[in-house]
């Protein structure tokens, strides 16, 4: 026949020992522990979140920035196509022109041209 410990007088059932007070303190103490992680985990979503929307509030801020710069340079590169005053891009005297050509197309023939001059010059006086 089988006999219960109490029966063998190995502890008494209303007897706490020692094993029950570390098993209510462990219990304790990783319920602590849990509670300390998912507040922890909280507060860490919550300010990942914040993050993100700041992130967004910045982007949209730069982009509205483009936007209004890209914008001003149209108007300005359209109050260039289309002057007000009288002078006209193809009047000579008028800015950015030389001798009444565009800059960049001046520049190209002269240095045609110098190009030429020295090119016969080298071809005449060699011997």
């Amino acid at each position: 026949m089988v006999r219960s410990m109490f029966n063998m007088g190995l502890h008494h059932p209303s007897r706490t020992y020692m094993g029950q007070w570390e098993s209510i303190i462990s219990a304790a103490i990783n319920a602590g522990v849990n509670v300390y992680k998912v507040r922890t985990e909280q507060e860490q979503q919550k300010d990942l979140l914040k993050f993100k929307e700041e992130q967004a509030q910045a982007a949209a801020a730069r982009e509205q920035e483009a936007l209004r710069i890209q914008t001003e340079a149209l108007k300005a590169m359209t109050a260039q196509n289309n002057p007000t005053g009288t002078v006209q891009a193809s009047t000579p005297g008028a800015p950015g022109t030389i001798l009444g050509l565009d800059q960049t197309t001046f520049f190209i023939v002269a240095g045609l041209a110098a190009g030429a001059l020295v090119l016969g010059t080298m071809l005449l006086t060699r011997k």
